[in-house]
């Protein structure tokens, strides 16, 4: 038979739950906000910034001479798509990342072909990875903050001495 003492194991579930959430934040939780200018008639000069939870700016690029804009499909076990910008001289992912929301990301590729057929001056368009970008990180950290200070808690209030007993 052996003791496992939860006093000492659920901190530590905890704090690798909420670093698994945090993780998940960096992975899940961007999204993209392509603020463009029209310059002169033919140039038109955008500018990539990138969010973590739609907040924290995490990257910054300059997109000059925006061309066209298409929606780029990966289709190896299930189809997921992005956005792709393309310039005279190179093509520029939106996101670095594919999503299965298909119609969303043609929506925000009309919207910027819409824009390159008009005669507005500015564009302001923002493309992430939606509600599971946020939810999922917000779940496992809220989890892994309850399970470590949960037995914190436990430990000082004198339940720390209890025993597991897996047979």
């Amino acid at each position: 038979m052996k003791d496992l003492r939860v006093g000492c194991v659920l901190p530590l579930f905890g704090l690798v739950f909420a670093a698994m959430g945090c993780l998940f934040s960096f992975v899940f939780g961007r999204s993209v906000v392509l603020d463009c200018t029209r310059l002169e008639t033919p140039f038109i000069q955008c500018t990539k910034q990138t969010l973590i939870w739609g907040v924290l700016p995490s990257q910054m690029e300059t997109v000059d001479g925006l061309q066209r804009v298409w929606v780029e499909e990966s289709c190896d076990e299930g189809c997921t798509y992005r956005v792709v910008l393309e310039t005279e001289r190179r093509t520029v992912p939106l996101t670095n990342f594919f999503t299965s929301e298909k119609q969303a990301k043609y929506e925000v590729a009309d919207q910027i072909n819409d824009f390159l057929d008009s005669s507005k001056l500015t564009l302001h368009v923002e493309d992430g990875s939606g509600l599971v970008g946020v939810l999922l990180p917000l779940i496992f950290i809220g989890v892994g903050f309850f399970f470590f200070v949960g037995s914190l808690l436990s430990l000082v209030f004198g339940a720390g001495k209890s025993v597991v007993r897996i047979s």
